[in-house]
């Protein structure tokens, strides 16, 4: 009968097609639908894909251990050295040299890093970037909600960014003392300064000292002064910033020698040996405490 018959048309004559042979090709098509139901379901009540962060950042990094978010971390900077843990995580180049083979076989289901000029945004091939901006107080309170939002610790996350803004955003006294914070130099090559911007997160953490920069504007360009230049500033304190303490007697030995400054004149003159300090992270706290220690009135000659 007609009804149990199948018109099907392909290229030439169309064809009649049995009803056997018409149930059989039903039979296979409900169970082809069956088995992508199930497939579906399993997939639907499945659990997602386990987070896998990648860390390029020192900064965001130690953020992580602070918020107690890393668990989830599988790999981090090559500079990434502090807390000790970090230091126990594959190590997969960094924000302008990334290791792509080593970041794909890591498998990162978010690679967090700073923003910055330059950065390889080929990475974004492996896997989702989050790029940070992570410069001034700012800056760093947003991107610490921003992180914590996308690691899932918002709560301890907000804790931290608000301790940025209470105590790194306060004004500071317009007599206050002025103070030069520079970086390390070669030891016995003094020629020029490389200083802390006035707005940069270490900036902020020397007005909330209670201390103003010697350099009150920000810099067109790389943050240096030549040696004129620098002593012209004049300031009250020069406070030097080291990594390694084995060559701060040779750091002060060259400051000394320029006498043209008030501080080195009035033995105003520090060298911190302070390498976890140099990361605008959450142990910027600490410097805070130690510019405040260092600088009062009658502190005692440089300690390292």
């Amino acid at each position: 009968m007609p009804h149990c018959e199948l018109l099907v048309t392909r290229r030439g004559p169309r064809q009649r097609v049995s009803a056997g042979a018409r149930a059989r090709g039903a039979q296979r098509t409900l169970l082809a639908l069956g088995m992508l139901m199930v497939v579906g379901c399993q997939r639907h009540r499945g659990a997602p894909p386990a987070a896998r962060w990648v860390s390029l950042s020192p900064a965001v990094t130690e953020t992580l251990f602070a918020l107690g978010a890393t668990r989830e971390l599988v790999g981090v900077s090559d500079y990434c050295h502090y807390p000790p843990a970090a230091q126990q995580l594959p190590k997969l180049g960094t924000i302008l040299t990334p290791r792509y083979e080593a970041l794909a076989q890591a498998r990162p289901s978010l690679i967090l890093a700073e923003a910055s000029q330059g950065a390889r945004h080929e990475m974004e091939r492996i896997a989702p970037v989050q790029w940070l901006a992570w410069l001034t107080p700012a800056q760093v309170a947003s991107s610490t909600r921003l992180l914590g939002l996308k690691v899932g610790h918002a709560q301890e996350a907000e804790q931290l960014a608000r301790k940025y803004e209470a105590l790194l955003t306060v004004p500071v006294a317009p007599n206050a003392p002025r103070v030069l914070i520079a970086l390390a130099h070669a030891p016995g090559n003094l020629t020029e300064v490389w200083y802390i911007r006035p707005g940069s997160l270490h900036g902020a953490a020397l007005h909330a000292a209670g201390f103003r920069n010697a350099v009150a504007t920000e810099p067109v360009g790389a943050p240096r002064l030549g040696l004129e230049s620098a002593i012209a500033l004049d300031p009250d304190w020069v406070v030097v910033l080291t990594v390694k303490a084995e060559p701060a007697p040779l750091l002060e030995r060259d400051w000394r020698a320029l006498t043209g400054m008030k501080a080195v004149r009035e033995a105003h003159l520090r060298v911190l040996t302070a390498p976890e300090l140099e990361v605008p992270g959450p142990r910027i706290f600490t410097l805070v405490e130690r510019l405040r220690r260092e600088l009062s009135p009658g502190a005692e000659e440089p300690r390292p």
